[in-house]
């Protein structure tokens, strides 16, 4: 076996056997329990069997449905789809016919593929190919950073799918640099050498968008500063002019493999559907400054230390690390002190681009006004202001201004950073001649790394389907399921007690249309449709007593059977915030004026057969 496949075996396995760790204790359970809380994380799991569900059973396109928000199509195609997440489990679901078990496996398999492509960027920068304790650090800070972490928490695959943004950067920067070499054409005449990569580049970029909308705009962001800053160091019109070829191999390439999602996203955008957020929004979901140096209230092991911004453990987690910080300044004053003079190290040499990346994207991420410690507005000498930064100025930008979370620049800052990072590591270990005192420098940087990013025990969901579930799966019939309490959500719109991801993912057993549902960015009239349905209106909003409508057995029933086509609900007493707990009432009206049969009960749970 060739020594390059054993070390990418190698590094994968130990980067896998780390994710164990740092999601324990999901392997224990990993067949039943998804990962993260029961809100967006079980959602994101149903979006894996969707995908195969959609198009192996339905044979229909995955970016449409009429199986959640019932009995409309709704458009996901600006749902958090991540369909390079979702791709990768299909093999794993028909294998296991288990999708939490799949799903599982390949966010695990997600974490060791985003150290092993941070690695590899490291070793490309750096021009090395051995086995090298440098790049495995960064490897690790970059694959298991405090945000993906948070970003599982909430179970966001599309978030935690960051292993495209190091492999895109390598790729880029290697086209670049064989573009810029001495002869270009030196391999062969009808194809340039820098051909190839630009390709890749182009699929990464792709696949990019596949995964996340709002990381492709990040991507285009870093791409635009990498070769702002190429400009500023050199800036000439041959420089523009000789990446043309290049940047349109990149941008043709990623064009033609994108036409599935961009067609269908131009079809919506036609009907005047927006999903950008104005500037008030941003505002709000921007990165907390304290923030960047405080570890989340997940921490295991630096509880005196933790800060979490309002917007909570999982958009507020922005921290970068304090060793990861160390390691960047030391490089820093490496550099300033050698800047007029040749390195040893050919990971100094292109430094300086990597801090302007690095500056330039936490000034982004901090949204369109400064945020510290809480607050955006700050009062000195009686005088009350706010502190605006350049993202005011990006927000004009069409679709690049657009996304609605800064904050969510994180892993492109952190990779950024962690070149620095990497250079200041390699700096330190070349001090010392003696390998076993360079061993216990590396073993107490690692260490010191793992205790700052440690947040364990990692939150689970036990997604085990009652029993009732496979009942209704096994009548064949063609009917709708409605679960209680019933919810819908958008991101920017809700409807109802807060969706609990948990029992959208419970169609996963039944395989039957149902009503409630999140999916981001969603027109308003999807949730327009049951503002004013009988009787339904009243299990939106339990805590208003039902009107006249809600009473019309003929009325709500017509509604119920007939346009909505339900035959049986499922009510989750456990699911219920404790204000909002189903009273007497709530029965009553199914089997009084729905003319329910009570057909399953448990302690929790009471399931209804319409007549």
């Amino acid at each position: 076996m060739p020594k390059s496949l054993l070390k990418i075996i190698f590094l994968i396995s130990t980067y896998f056997l780390l994710a164990v760790l740092f999601t324990y204790p999901l392997v224990t359970k990993i067949g039943t329990h998804g990962f993260g809380v029961d809100e967006d994380s079980p959602y994101h799991i149903w979006h894996n069997w969707w995908l195969k569900y959609s198009l192996f059973d339905l044979h229909q396109s995955p970016l449409a449905t009429n199986y959640i928000f019932h009995p409309q199509n709704i458009p996901l195609i600006y749902d958090a789809n991540s369909f390079v997440f979702a791709g990768l489990t299909l093999p794993l679901q028909f294998l296991t016919n288990n999708v939490v078990l799949s799903s599982n496996i390949i966010l695990l398999l997600s974490f060791a593929f985003s150290g092993l492509a941070m690695y590899a960027l490291i070793n490309f920068i750096n021009k090395r190919n051995d086995l090298n304790f440098t790049a495995f650090f960064a490897g690790l800070a970059f694959a298991f950073s405090p945000y993906t972490l948070a970003q599982a928490l909430d179970g966001h695959t599309n978030l935690t799918t960051t292993w495209i943004i190091p492999l895109y950067t390598l790729f880029l920067m290697k086209t670049l640099e064989l573009n810029n070499g001495p002869d270009p054409n030196q391999l062969s005449r009808r194809r340039p050498v820098w051909l190839p990569p630009a390709v890749i580049t182009g699929t990464l970029a792709a696949l990019q968008l596949y995964s996340d909308f709002t990381y492709t705009t990040f991507l285009i962001i870093l791409t635009g500063l990498i070769f702002f800053y190429r400009f500023l160091s050199r800036p000439s019109v041959k420089l523009i002019a000789d990446n043309i070829k290049p940047m349109l191999v990149i941008g043709v390439t990623a064009l033609f493999i994108s036409l599935p999602l961009l067609i269908p996203i131009f079809q919506l955008n036609r009907t005047g559907f927006r999903p950008g957020s104005p500037l008030w929004v941003q505002n709000e979901w921007a990165a907390d400054l304290r923030a960047f140096f405080q570890p989340n209230d997940r921490t295991t092991f630096l509880e005196p230390f933790i800060f979490t911004a309002p917007r909570g453990t999982v958009e507020g987690t922005v921290y970068l690390g304090w060793i990861v910080l160390i390691l960047a300044l030391i490089a820093l004053a490496v550099w300033w002190r050698k800047r007029n003079r040749p390195t040893d190290l050919v990971i100094f040499s292109n430094i300086k681009l990597w801090f302007f990346v690095s500056f330039s994207l936490f000034l982004l991420s901090l949204g369109p006004f400064l945020h510290l410690g809480g607050t955006d507005r700050f009062h000195i000498f009686n005088f009350d202001f706010r502190v605006p930064l350049p993202w005011i100025f990006f927000h004009k930008i069409p679709f690049i201004g657009e996304v609605q979370e800064t904050a969510r620049l994180n892993p492109f800052l952190l990779m950024s950073l962690l070149i620095p990072a990497a250079a200041g590591l390699e700096f330190i270990l070349n001090q010392w001649r003696k390998r076993l005192t360079g061993i216990l420098i590396g073993i107490f940087f690692l260490s010191f790394l793992v205790i700052e990013y440690l947040q364990i025990p990692f939150l689970i969901t036990d997604l085990t389907a009652p029993e009732i579930y496979q009942k209704i799966a096994d009548d064949h019939n063609d009917f709708s399921v409605l679960t209680l309490p019933v919810g819908f959500n958008s991101g920017n719109v809700a409807l109802g007690p807060s969706p609990i991801g948990s029992l959208q993912f419970m169609q996963v057993v039944h395989e039957k249309p149902s009503f409630r549902g999140t999916v981001a960015r969603l027109p308003s009239w999807a949730f327009d449709y049951y503002r004013d349905l009988p009787l339904f209106k009243y299990f939106l909003n339990p805590n208003n007593p039902p009107d006249s409508e809600d009473e019309d057995s003929n009325l709500a029933r017509a509604v119920f059977t007939r346009q909505l086509n339900i035959k049986y609900i499922v009510v989750h007493r456990d699911k219920y915030l404790e204000k909002n707990l189903p009273n007497q009432k709530t029965e009553n009206l199914i089997l009084e004026v729905l003319k329910g049969e009570k057909i399953y009960e448990t302690e929790f749970i009471t399931a209804y057969k319409l007549r």
